[in-house]
């Protein structure tokens, strides 16, 4: 079970941030030297056009694991992500085959982005120390007034795995350096039968809504196509690799004028202030009339368990 609630936030002090990087840098060298990955890299393969989502998420999983402050993990994800792009990876970890085309070997790459954590960090702060100030799209990402203070809790409960996932990005047109009126970006997914599914769209699905050609300018149209292109790319994922599991989603994307709600499968998302609350979606719950009907029209049936 997971949970996130935002308000509006005030602007964030950075002597956090300088006091993390400070002790990152004591304690860790400026290259990942363990033999072993600091978490189970859950992708075998990822082709080029996963492959930035993939490497900002391994970042984010790594710098997590690190007690790195939340909005400064974020930008700093990005940011590694994007160096990480820039190098030879084709060349170096690319498998060819005949039938699934090439693939690129993911946990060769996962530990290119580990060490360009350590490679990143002792730079930032190397430059801190001279300069007394952060590179300036940290500034400008970590100084917005505007953004959303948001809070997330997970619970696994008894379950043998957790395979539920969320993502925050209070300003996401902030972090990827796009133009048109800022947004914030939340979501919650409740993967099954497995993390695949979950894992992909907590990696893709909100760059797949930000690379539509309808964003910025129409979001609910940019994250209908997002989630049309996440769940088409993942099928195709899932039969070069023979995945099997599945996931729900729900997105809640926040500007300073509107609020859009989008999801598929079973999980809510609810509008409260002062102990009461607003319903703003309608999960697909196979006890609805058309849900039931959609189900069965695709040749499935429902079983009560």
């Amino acid at each position: 079970r997971i949970q996130i609630l935002f308000e509006m936030a005030r602007t964030e002090d950075l002597d956090e941030v300088n006091a993390w990087l400070s002790k990152f840098c004591s304690d860790n060298p400026n290259k990942y030297e363990k033999e072993d990955s600091p978490f189970r890299v859950n992708e075998y393969y990822v082709n080029q056009k996963e492959l930035p989502g993939a490497c900002m998420d391994w970042a984010s999983t790594y710098l997590h694991k690190l007690d790195c402050p939340l909005k400064f993990k974020i930008v700093l994800a990005y940011h590694i992500a994007k160096e990480v792009e820039l190098l030879d990876i084709n060349q170096n970890f690319t498998q060819h085959n005949a039938d699934k085309g090439s693939q690129i070997l993911a946990a060769e790459v996962a530990r290119c982005v580990f060490n360009k954590v350590h490679q990143v960090c002792h730079r930032w702060h190397a430059a801190y120390q001279a300069t007394k100030e952060l590179p300036y799209f940290v500034r400008e990402y970590m100084l917005d007034d505007k953004k959303l203070l948001s809070g997330a809790c997970a619970d696994q409960n008894r379950r043998r795995k957790m395979e539920d996932r969320y993502i925050v990005i209070p300003s996401i047109n902030n972090l990827l350096q796009l133009d048109g009126k800022d947004a914030g970006f939340f979501g919650v997914y409740d993967g099954h039968g497995g993390i695949d599914a979950v894992q992909y769209t907590l990696q893709h699905l909100h760059l797949s809504v930000c690379q539509s050609t309808y964003y910025p300018h129409d979001i609910a149209k940019a994250l209908e196509q997002g989630f049309t292109d996440t769940d088409t790319n993942f099928v195709a994922k899932a039969g070069r690799e023979n995945l099997r599991s599945g996931t729900t989603s729900v997105v809640i994307m926040i500007t300073p004028t509107d609020l859009y709600c989008a999801w598929v499968g079973d999980s809510l998302a609810i509008l409260a202030r002062n102990q009461t609350y607003v319903s703003i979606m309608s999960p697909h719950k196979p006890e609805r009339e058309d849900e039931k009907k959609r189900i069965e029209d695709l040749g499935g049936c429902e079983i009560q368990s």
